[in-house]
């Protein structure tokens, strides 16, 4: 299946940009408990891929 929805972005971001970006994601995948895992129903009630939903994949 082709990218449907094509990168048409050409930014260059700045090594400052770039540094506050991923403090900030480590920042939130700090709060996240070690060793968390979803639950067999969590996992069962979050869906399959499919076409209708493959395009945010």
């Amino acid at each position: 299946m082709s990218n449907l929805n094509p990168n048409r972005l050409n930014l260059t971001y700045l090594v400052a940009d770039m540094t506050l970006m991923k403090s900030n994601a480590n920042a939130v995948i700090a709060k996240i408990p070690l060793g968390a895992t979803l639950t067999d129903e969590e996992r069962a009630s979050g869906g399959d891929i499919n076409v209708d939903n493959k395009i945010f994949v």
